[in-house]
C-alpha cells in the first residue's frame, strides 16, 4: 500500500494497536516501507517512494 508518509502512517497504525513487524527503513531499491500484520495474520506493507 503506497503512502506519501511511511513514518507518519507508521505512528498512526501503531497507535491504533497495529502489530508491528518492522518499523520504517529505507531500502536500497528506493522506497521508505514498514511492515504490520492485520489481525488475520496477513503482511501489510506500507511504502513511499523515496526522493532521489
Amino acid at each position: 500500500m503506497a503512502t506519501e508518509d511511511c513514518d507518519a502512517a507508521f505512528e498512526r497504525v501503531a497507535a491504533a494497536g497495529g502489530e508491528a513487524v518492522q518499523e520504517p527503513v529505507d531500502q536500497p531499491y528506493g522506497v521508505r516501507d514498514c511492515a504490520f500484520c492485520d489481525l488475520s495474520g496477513n503482511l501489510v506493507r506500507l511504502t513511499q517512494p523515496l526522493q532521489r
